[in-house]
């Protein structure tokens, strides 16, 4: 990836950032229940929480539409797609899996 500038073919700004997050900590995601991101996947492939904000500069002005926050995690393949796509009655199906069935 280059440099986004005025001349640049391709105007996408990408920030990212890693944070290391102590192993028995429990961080609130929504409103009131404590989890921990490794058990929900949600760090990357070096057990620390990645954060990166895509910024679409194309346009005349950067707007809230044109800014997009990821998390880069690593979720172990135990099931035909991604944990992430799947509903919540899915979920739970998949539930009965362990983890020494997981694949790499």
């Amino acid at each position: 990836m280059s440099d986004c500038n005025i001349s640049a073919a391709e105007k996408v700004i990408e920030i990212g950032a890693c944070f290391s997050i102590d192993e028995g900590e429990l961080v609130i995601l929504d409103a009131s229940n404590p989890t921990s991101l490794k058990s929900e996947y949600l760090l990357n492939k070096n057990n620390l929480l990645e954060i990166r904000k895509v910024i679409n500069a194309s346009g005349k002005a950067i707007t809230k539409s044109s800014v997009s926050v990821y998390l880069n995690a690593y979720q172990p393949i135990i099931t035909e797609k991604p944990l992430i796509t799947y509903k919540q009655r899915e979920l739970q199906q998949v539930n009965g899996r362990t983890l020494h069935e997981c694949v790499d």
